[in-house]
């Protein structure tokens, strides 16, 4: 998946409000649209001081809820890299 594809899964998710779809079911061409050009506009890249030394909760299939603390080493590998 590509960071395209990612973009567009969470822009449908959160302009449509609607549960998240598969990325390479949606349609490319809402890049070129007003409304994802202003949404994007609005969000900027994660970094690693964005999750180092933060709490995160993780939900699985099996039912576990871990609570994950990420250090700087750890959270390097949970960036997206693009």
């Amino acid at each position: 998946m590509n960071k395209q594809q990612v973009l567009l899964q969470l822009f449908v998710r959160e302009s449509e409000q609607q549960a998240l779809q598969n990325a390479v079911s949606i349609d490319t061409s809402l890049v070129e649209s007003q409304a994802f050009i202003d949404w994007h506009r609005q969000k900027r890249e994660i970094t690693t001081t964005d999750v180092a030394g933060t709490h995160w909760i993780k939900t699985c299939t099996e039912g576990y809820i871990p609570m994950l603390l990420q250090d700087a080493k750890s959270a390097r590998k949970i960036v997206p890299r693009y």
